[in-house]
């Protein structure tokens, strides 16, 4: 009896670890030139980080640390909103001067019970959640900027990249970790996970997607996780993506923001690229 449940549990072992290492296709079905979107009324340096979509305003929010290179200097992260479809640069939401002390820009998310965006900042440890509102309002070079009016909120996390929210729960993950918080702060669980330079998440249907991979040259990966049974995890090739990083399930297409310009990747231009759920 023991030696049947041993082979039993040997086998459930085997089959979690072949479905875990078995890397699926998707294949590109477009991509969107946020480089040429940019320089048609902004010239300011530009690298895509952080991916979100308002479905209340119907805007997308791109993080930008500011610079263009990993040399380029001084980072001056904010974050670029465009038109529904991605025809339009509509304007920027100035971090940098809003949180003087703000170092950079990663994971996005809209907090789904109020319309806010939480912004990742690695270097410091911190989330914050701001009111994208107000900008609608504002000529950014003309009034003055404080810090009270844009910030709802802030939570401490060591070294987050990447936040998403259902309706109940916030996400955020950590270069070795997935984190599941609750609306008041408290932690529920931490799910193990370590791709290599994974970099930020969304969710789906009770799934976790989390974008990964640093080889600049080949295509990077995607990791989906079934958060009500952590052990059933998916991988996916991404074909056309050499330099991952925020994403977004909308409408049963998966986007996946890219920087390849900053990483002198394969596609050397900040793009979106598409692809089916």
């Amino acid at each position: 009896m023991h030696i049947i449940r041993l082979f039993g549990l040997l086998f459930l072992v085997s089959t979690i670890f072949q479905s875990c290492s078995k890397i699926e296709h998707k294949q590109l079905l477009y991509t969107i030139d946020l480089d040429s979107l940019m320089n048609i009324q902004n010239a300011r340096p530009f690298t895509c980080t952080g991916l979100a979509y308002n479905s209340v305003l119907h805007e997308w929010y791109v993080g930008n640390i500011g610079i263009s290179k990993p040399e380029a200097g001084q980072i001056n992260s904010s974050i670029e909103v465009f038109n529904e479809d991605f025809t339009q640069w509509l304007r920027s939401i100035e971090l940098a001067q809003i949180f003087p002390n703000m170092v950079d820009v990663q994971g996005l998310s809209i907090d789904s019970t109020d319309g806010s965006l939480w912004v990742c900042s690695y270097a410091e440890d911190l989330l914050r959640k701001i009111d994208v509102r107000p900008h609608q309002q504002h000529n950014m070079s003309t009034q003055s900027i404080t810090q009270e009016e844009y910030l709802l909120d802030s939570l401490h996390i060591t070294r987050p990249t990447g936040v998403t929210h259902s309706d109940e729960y916030c996400w955020i993950l950590t270069p070795d970790s997935l984190l599941q918080i609750n609306r008041a702060k408290k932690s529920i669980r931490t799910i193990a996970v370590a791709e290599k330079a994974q970099d930020q998440i969304a969710i789906h249907n009770d799934e976790i997607f989390i974008t990964y991979g640093n080889d600049y040259s080949n295509n990077q990966f995607l990791l989906q996780i079934d958060t009500r049974q952590e052990n059933r995890r998916r991988k996916f090739e991404l074909e056309g993506s050499y330099a991952v990083e925020g994403i977004v399930i909308r409408d049963s297409l998966i986007y996946v923001a890219n920087d390849g310009f900053y990483h002198s990747a394969k596609n050397p231009k900040n793009i979106i690229c598409v692809y089916k759920l």
